[in-house]
């Protein structure tokens, strides 16, 4: 016979037929449910009862232990020994249809700049995730991990990002919904240098020669440079920068720095583009700039020596530096001579031996003193004269006086005779020896 087993709408009830009888099984199978039962997986329906302690015999034609009974788009495996005592029939719940899955993907905004990202907020009404495809991926790539998702856009061009949920064992797959963005090509500033440009040590007061900034245009689009300003101790000397920049172009921004004051003088370099950013049609840019400013280096050339002896005082000079500072001369050797007069330029010597002058040169706001130099002066004696008076008469026999004046030493003067065949000198006192030019030599 046949066996007819109905799954109405309440609950997902079903037909139960109870036995207390031995069961043996030999006919037909017949399943059918009503439209709104839609029971869930793993339901356990018992469609036979056996009341009695002995497990049921034979099989529904077909219908072997485990076999699969297919009601609609539900499938079912059949047990004889189901229930408490194993030995009732069960039909359980093994396959349930898919349940259908739509995305909802808001609109991106439409077209992009290279450079842009976008947040992606498809969802769908499943509560599964949404994944994204980007295409061609020279214009577009997709970032980020679940939920938060970007579309990133690198090149002009037309970008497709596609969201997809490919369900699982309750949802079928949704239907794919793609945006098509269009990407336009934006200027790019590359700087070079790129984040600092560095004068090297200048005198204060003084203008450096000038340091270059290139501006590349490393976009897809013409790129207008305005607005360009330096401040603090550096200037402007030329820009370039006026015209429309095209791809690949580059122009140049000249600067010079003339420092005020010594130590480092942090500045910059500011410009607008017409690169547009996220909240503006333009962007601004900027470049460090730094400078040391330093006092100027001055040195002192001595001039020849002066001659200076013991009595005979001497000037001592010398060429400075550009401050235009007098150089100033002092003795480092007071003993042997001294420096007097103006800026201690006279040298006047003590005694006999090396003087030793030193000369130095101030500094100002824009020049550091100059290293101090020396000079050596060798200080000779002071000279002396030897006047003779007038010659004496002498003869043979008649002896003379002979007389000189002497220099400031006061020593005596002392006389000699250069001719002994002719005369002698004791002292003062020429005497003839024989008939003839008698020379005598005074010394001090």
């Amino acid at each position: 016979g046949t066996l007819n087993i109905a799954l109405t709408v309440a609950a997902c009830s079903n037909d139960n037929l109870s036995v207390t009888v031995a069961v043996s099984l030999a006919g037909n199978l017949i399943v059918s449910s009503d439209a709104d039962c839609k029971p869930s997986l793993c339901k356990v329906f018992t469609i036979i009862s056996n009341n009695q302690n002995d497990p049921i015999t034979g099989t529904f034609n077909g219908l072997a232990e485990g076999a699969s009974v297919a009601v609609g788009e539900y499938k079912f495996a059949i047990s004889y020994k189901g229930g408490g005592g194993s030995n009732d029939v069960t039909l359980t719940v093994t396959s349930v249809p898919l349940i259908a899955q739509a995305i909802t993907f808001p609109a991106l905004v439409t077209p992009r700049n290279v450079g842009d990202a976008a947040a992606l907020g498809a969802s769908a009404d499943s509560g599964l995730q949404v994944t994204y495809i980007a295409s061609p991926l020279s214009v577009c790539t997709i970032s980020g991990s679940a939920p938060n998702f970007s579309a990133n856009f690198i090149a002009p061009g037309s970008c497709t990002i596609t969201a997809q949920q490919a369900g699982n064992a309750t949802y079928s797959p949704a239907l794919a919904q793609q945006q098509i963005i269009t990407v336009n090509a934006v200027p790019a500033v590359t700087l070079l240098p790129a984040t600092l440009l560095t004068f090297p040590d200048q005198q204060v007061f003084t203008t450096s020669v000038k340091e270059d900034v290139q501006i590349t245009n490393s976009g897809g689009a013409p790129l207008t440079i305005t607005n360009v300003t330096v401040v603090g101790d550096y200037a402007i000397s030329a820009n370039n920068c006026a015209a429309p920049i095209a791809p690949a172009g580059n122009c140049i921004i000249s600067i010079t720095f003339t420092p005020t004051v010594t130590g480092l003088r942090p500045s910059g370099l500011a410009f607008t583009s017409n690169i547009p950013s996220a909240s503006a049609s333009t962007t601004t840019h900027s470049l460090s700039i730094i400078g040391n400013g330093v006092l100027g280096t001055q040195a002192i050339t001595f001039n020849p020596s002066p001659i200076v002896a013991i009595g005979a005082p001497g000037t001592v000079s010398a060429t400075g530096g550009a401050s235009g500072l007098p150089v100033t001369f002092t003795s480092t050797t007071p003993a042997i001579c001294t420096a007097t007069g103006t800026n201690g330029a006279t040298i006047t010597a003590v005694i006999a031996g090396p003087c030793i002058v030193a000369a130095n040169q101030a500094g100002n706001a824009s020049y550091a003193p100059a290293p101090p130099v020396t000079q050596t002066i060798v200080i000779g004696l002071a000279a002396q004269t030897i006047t003779f008076g007038a010659a004496p008469v002498v003869a043979i026999g008649t002896p003379g006086t002979v007389s000189a004046t002497g220099g400031a030493s006061g020593q005596p003067v002392i006389f000699t005779s250069t001719t002994p065949t002719i005369c002698s000198v004791t002292g003062a006192t020429v005497t003839a020896v024989t008939v003839g030019s008698c020379i005598i030599a005074a010394n001090q």
